[in-house]
């Protein structure tokens, strides 16, 4: 089989697009428009055989002539994505990958997927494999039952936001709403202005397919007041992107909003609900609240500071 390093120019999008979506590893992160919109370069090894075997899309920079890659901010994971028929060698098609990535950088990080199961071919290579926690809830029951098990704390806010707030549904563009996010949020991350740019591409670009929601409440003064942005992919429904004004952080607005778009997953046939998870500890028990469980993906990291091969 062979190996090959391909930058984004050199990938046909639309093959690319039915290769992801046909993989039980692809999700939206890995779409071509995604990857273009969050990126500011990126390229892919393939593998193939005349038939594409298996694709792993990464962001390269370099600063000060040193190579490294680390995962493309607002995506939950990227990493390797297998044909359905090539499961059983993908143990081999692993360790392929994490030969040829390896004499990518100097400092190499990527977040593989949930379904991604292979990944002792990477820790074999030499690189370090790191547990990392999301949080996906079920929709396999009516609205009625999914609310039932909130815990109590949950369905007591959300009771609360209600006498407050009226849910909208795409009424507050997603430039706002990342002003609002970098006013309330954004000062604690390392964000730069091209990436909120990105991310506002990306978004807008979904949304022109259908396949990204915003959910907002207003004030009485017709502020804002807080939102939350869903991106679907497939049958999943992800909580992408959220946030809240200061003065209404006990209001119950966030599990409002949350709940809504549970609602709405559910009407709209989705299988799961996933709130992209947190090593937060508190961040964790608020979507455990909602209930649900607690799913595993890996992050793989080589770095090769300050010799290196």
């Amino acid at each position: 089989m062979k190996v090959q390093l391909l930058s984004s120019q050199q990938i046909d999008p639309q093959k690319w697009d039915r290769f992801v979506r046909s993989s039980r590893q692809g999700a939206v992160y890995h779409e071509y428009g995604t990857l273009s919109a969050l990126c500011t370069s990126w390229s892919a090894l393939l593998i193939s055989d005349g038939d594409w075997k298996a694709v792993f899309p990464f962001e390269r920079k370099r600063k000060y002539f040193i190579r490294y890659s680390f995962p493309t901010m607002f995506t939950q994971f990227l990493g390797p994505v297998i044909a359905l028929d090539s499961q059983d060698e993908s143990t081999e098609l692993s360790r392929l990958l994490a030969k040829r990535f390896r004499t990518m950088g100097r400092s190499l990080v990527a977040n593989f997927s949930p379904r991604y199961e292979f990944d002792r071919a990477w820790g074999n290579a030499g690189f370090k494999v790191e547990e990392r926690v999301t949080h996906w809830l079920s929709l396999d029951r009516s609205f009625e039952d999914i609310q039932k098990a909130y815990s109590e704390n949950i369905r007591r806010n959300i009771k609360k936001g209600k006498k407050r707030f009226e849910i909208k549904v795409n009424e507050f563009n997603v430039k706002a709403a990342v002003d609002l996010f970098r006013e309330e949020v954004g000062a604690s991350l390392a964000i730069s202005e091209t990436e909120y740019a990105g991310f506002i591409k990306w978004i807008g670009s979904l949304q022109d397919e259908d396949r990204a929601t915003i959910y907002s409440a207003k004030t009485q003064d017709g502020t804002c007041a807080g939102f939350a942005i869903i991106v679907h992919s497939g049958t999943h429904r992800i909580y992408s992107m959220g946030a809240l004004r200061a003065e209404w952080r006990n209001s119950g607005l966030s599990p409002l909003l949350l709940s809504s778009a549970i609602g709405d997953a559910i009407d709209d046939g989705a299988a799961i609900f996933d709130f992209e998870g947190s090593m937060v500890e508190g961040i964790a028990r608020f979507f455990k609240s909602f209930g649900s469980e607690k799913v595993i993906y890996n992050t793989v990291s080589l770095k090769k500071f300050p010799f290196g091969s």
